[in-house]
């Protein structure tokens, strides 16, 4: 793979990726909301639900995270 000048490289102890310039913010912005939405997931699972059925997120998950946000995020349960 080509590595330009102004690529954003992230690498970790699984691997490396690198994302071109020009959609590093788009894929930064793409990757926090996951990074959200799975912290509410790992708080239901914390709080004793099972992962099965709760990830990979269902639309009626995502509307209850939704729902969630909308609401402040409080504590669960």
């Amino acid at each position: 793979m080509a590595v330009c000048p102004g690529d954003v490289i992230h690498g970790d102890a699984d691997n490396i990726t690198v994302v071109p310039a020009h959609l590093a913010a788009e894929l930064a912005d793409v990757c926090e909301a996951q990074d959200a939405l799975e912290g509410y997931l790992a708080l239901r699972v914390a709080r004793g639900e099972a992962l099965w059925g709760l990830y990979p997120p269902s639309e009626a998950t995502r509307a209850q995270y939704r729902e969630w946000v909308a609401a402040g995020r409080p504590a669960l349960g």
